[in-house]
């Protein structure tokens, strides 16, 4: 999913939680909580079946999960893994083939009284089925189009039948796990329409388009939001109160909710902010500001008085992978990506080590590929964690004028344009410069750190980096482009990728050939391979097929790796309980937060 994955600066290692975090006095009923959105990271869809452009954490994470609970929740404690407790089914049972998934239901019910039952998570899948190219999560070869058949048993209970035997684990995690069963008043193509009036159904999947585009239509209308007799049809914790065009987005408990945790707050807020220094004034604030914040970089020396004014600081580990991307569709720049040695180049020009230490004052980890290794895993290797492309001004130099570039002026020109060990490389032309726009997003001044930094040392390699702004929502939107004028952007910074709703970090999502979150277009065959090995390896063998997946991909570089830090540094008032300790895939669960006096 795509994520804004916040950075942090100095001051803050030596952080712990304040004193009084683990005392309590007597626990409130109701209160109202606002938690602190960073800048341009209000939801803004809120259908559960996201486009590409609206595949990201704001949406799914601080507004859809919500409302709307996935088939399978992930997330206990900090670490990364499955849920059941928190589930609308346990764990599904397999055949002896290995080929039928066979998934029990919970006793859930919507908000309207109706239960949740297997229709409607066979709603999900014939819309998703019938509009795979519109969802942000399809990946071809793989889910939706590798279940040949499902089949609604029961009231409760649904089969899945894939083509091949799969890992079980990935199945779960990434396959069934991005699941959200949908209610039956939803099957519709217009307002006041009955329930399942829209005809979407396994034989009838051209109804199911027209039933997504209703569906996406009411979604793109965020000015109805709260008052929608659509969107108020919820199976989670939470209902909207309301939805303004600040973003600043309301929740009242459901009090239909079936889980196994019922919300203690009267209201749950999310509070837009424009900057890091609004948010923090907030923080601060002796009105109350916001309950639940975070503590921006240039404010980090201030983090011994938040805790002095009764705040608890904890670090808001992700479980994700930080690179920005390259655009490999760019008519113009797309050929240079192509090239391994321009993008060894890259490599080299990320000074990890001086990023962790200067900006995040050594609260962070260094990545060099696409597994992470913040949080203990099994799957990190050693190639990765050796890093192969090790910071060195020279070393990206040297990569760049013995391959056909000539420094001239500060800035690398192609002067030996063709296909040759020592050219330029196939598709770039004669002339051409090693200058790129790099777009990166606004609010984040830890980042902007960073791509400062970086233009400064790639210039002493020859590459020249043009810097812009531009707001999160903006920024994920110009990423989703096909070949041709419209897909001009060079380089672009965002933040990252979380692993949820795909858990198991494998990264066809991101790196598979055509998948819809990658963005960047990046196309390998032996990527492909070393990933379809791992989706059908067996128990015994997972392991190993990561690996040899993570390191080709490490080996490749295939976007511009950074080192990981917390998604923020989070701030909680100490009469606030429930937060911590946070989930790594960035849900949040405020049914479980509480007031004491």
């Amino acid at each position: 999913m795509a994520s804004l994955l916040t950075v942090i600066a100095a001051g803050l290692a030596a952080c712990s939680s304040h004193p009084s975090a683990s005392a309590s006095g007597p626990r409130l009923s109701g209160g109202v909580a606002t938690f602190a959105l960073q800048p341009s990271t209000n939801p803004t869809y809120i259908f559960p079946m996201d486009d590409p452009s609206n595949f990201n954490v704001p949406n799914i994470d601080r507004l859809q999960y919500l409302l709307y609970r996935p088939l399978y929740w992930f997330g206990v404690g900090t670490q990364p893994v499955f849920n059941a407790s928190l589930s609308l089914a346990p764990a599904p049972t397999w055949s002896a083939d290995g080929l039928t998934a066979t998934i029990h239901l919970k006793n859930y019910r919507w908000s309207n009284g109706q239960p949740v039952t297997a229709s409607d998570v066979q709603l999900w899948q014939d819309i998703v089925d019938a509009n795979a190219a519109e969802w942000g999560g399809t990946v071809p070869g793989q889910y939706p189009g590798n279940v040949v058949s499902t089949s609604v048993i029961n009231s409760t209970t649904i089969s899945f039948t894939f083509n091949k035997k799969y890992n079980q684990q990935w199945a779960l995690d990434n396959e069934l796990g991005q699941i959200t069963p949908l209610p039956a008043a939803w099957n519709v193509t217009s307002l006041g329409a009955p329930a399942n009036s829209g005809g979407c159904s396994p034989g009838q999947l051209s109804k199911c388009v027209a039933v997504y585009k209703f569906l996406n239509a009411q979604a793109e209308d965020t000015s109805t939001y709260a008052s929608s007799p659509l969107w108020s049809i919820v199976d989670g914790p939470w209902k909207l109160k309301s939805y303004n065009t600040t973003g600043q987005v309301a929740f009242v408990p459901n009090k239909a909710y079936s889980g196994p945790v019922k919300p203690s707050l009267s209201e749950f807020i999310e509070e837009p902010f424009t900057s890091d220094s609004a948010e923090f004034d907030s923080v601060l604030s002796s009105q109350g500001g916001v309950d639940v914040g975070y503590l921006p970089p240039t404010d980090a020396q201030d983090a011994a008085h938040v805790e002095a004014d009764g705040f608890t600081i904890s670090s808001w580990t992700a479980w994700a992978a930080r690179f920005f991307d390259m655009n490999y569709n760019n008519p113009t720049a797309g050929p240079i990506f192509k090239q391994l040695y321009i993008r060894q180049a890259f490599e080299h020009l990320m000074d990890e080590k001086s990023i962790i230490k200067s900006i995040y004052d050594g609260y962070g980890s260094p990545e060099y590929g696409p597994i992470p290794s913040n949080i203990p895993n099994p799957w990190v290797s050693s190639y990765e964690e050796s890093d192969p492309y090790p910071f060195s001004i020279p070393a990206a130099k040297s990569l760049i004028t013995s391959h056909g570039w000539t420094i001239e002026n500060g800035t690398a020109v192609c002067t030996k344009p063709g296909t040759g060990p020592s050219d330029c490389g196939a598709g770039v032309q004669a002339g051409q410069k090693l200058e790129f726009n790099l777009v990166y997003a606004s609010g984040d001044s830890a980042l902007e750190s960073i791509m400062e930094v970086y233009k400064s040392d790639a210039s002493e390699a020859g590459i020249q980096l043009n810097l812009q702004d531009a707001p999160f929502s903006t920024v994920i939107s110009n990423r989703i482009c096909q070949p041709g004028p419209a897909c001009m952007w060079d380089m672009i910074a965002w933040g990252g990728w979380t692993y949820s709703p795909d858990y198991y970090p494998e990264g066809s999502l991101l790196f598979g050939t055509g998948a819809g979150a990658n963005r960047g277009n990046y196309s390998n065959p032996q990527n492909d391979a070393n990933d379809a090995a791992v989706l059908t390896a067996s128990p015994s063998q997972a392991n190993a097929a990561m690996v040899t997946y993570e390191n080709y991909l490490t080996q490749q570089a295939a976007q511009i790796w950074m080192p990981e830090s917390p998604s923020q540094i989070t701030v909680v008032k100490d009469t606030l309980h429930g937060v911590l300790p946070q989930n790594s895939l960035l849900a949040m669960t405020p049914e479980n937060w509480y007031f004491t006096k």
